[in-house]
């Protein structure tokens, strides 16, 4: 099966057993987890896991990006005012210290 059409499978699998459990008053994040589960290499194999990782990548860091972008959109200038620079900067090298290693 073609990676793209099983990670669409997935991800419409994955919305409505998300809406299933939302019913029963489960978060719908198990919903997404039974379905990768089903869906998965343990019970039905839909897609190959080496070729999802390599088409899922880019969508991956775009979907990372939109995150960043709307935390981004959140923060104001005058907290990080409050907060001072040794702050920022303490945090900036934490942020560089576990993305280098």
């Amino acid at each position: 099966m073609n990676s793209m059409i099983g990670i669409g499978l997935a991800i419409i699998c994955g919305y409505l057993v998300g809406k299933l459990m939302s019913r029963f008053n489960i978060p719908s994040v198990a919903g997404y987890i039974i379905t990768g589960l089903i869906l998965g290499e343990s019970v039905f194999n839909v897609f190959d896991q080496q070729e999802v990782l390599e088409n899922v990548a880019s969508v991956s860091d775009l979907a990372l990006a939109l995150i960043a972008f709307s935390i981004g959109g959140e923060l104001l200038l005058k907290n990080f005012k409050k907060m001072g620079s040794k702050r920022i900067l303490n945090t900036n090298g934490v942020i560089s210290y576990h993305y280098n290693y």
